[in-house]
């Protein structure tokens, strides 16, 4: 089974973190934040870069309906973002790592940038720096690649003959 199968495995899998408090308010026991209910917006938001984005929706569904303190929901907006592959939040670094390298250009890029708005493990940027510059390009960037060393061309041409006529 492949790395990418298994990826796609763990992502269909329900959560397995029991955060369940004698003093939780009803629906709070569900929450990836212990205690959530007792902590203030800059203790909330300290918690944010360990979560997956599902925790993250939990998270922002639950303050919505409960406390809808600004500070907290203007953060999670700014942390809600795809993940460059389903079920990236559950990888290890070295997990992580093998995939970069047999990515394209796109995919490292996507990864480094997520992985540098959240988790910032060194291992995975590392990886990334890595193999960009060794990646293929994918078709997107080769085409537009392409495109733009013709227009390039066109232009240097172009030039050129006006200044010889």
């Amino acid at each position: 089974m492949t790395l990418t199968e298994r990826l796609h495995i763990r992502s269909r899998r329900e959560p397995a973190a029991d955060t369940t408090s004698p003093l939780s308010s009803p629906g709070e026991e569900t929450l990836p934040i212990a205690g959530y209910d007792d902590l203030h917006e800059k203790q909330v938001i300290a918690h944010f870069r360990e979560l997956s984005q599902v925790d993250l929706a939990e998270i922002e569904g639950y303050e919505r309906a409960h406390r809808n303190r600004r500070p907290v929901l203007d953060k999670l907006r700014y942390m809600r973002s795809p993940e460059p592959l389903p079920g990236y939040d559950t990888l290890e670094s070295r997990e992580v790592v093998q995939l970069i390298e047999g990515a394209d250009t796109a995919r490292i890029r996507a990864i480094r940038d997520y992985e540098g708005k959240f988790r910032r493990r060194r291992q995975v940027m590392s990886g990334a720096a890595q193999a960009l510059p060794k990646a293929v390009a994918n078709i997107g960037e080769a085409s537009r690649r392409d495109e733009k060393a013709l227009r390039t061309r066109t232009g240097i041409q172009e030039r050129s003959d006006r200044k010889a006529g």
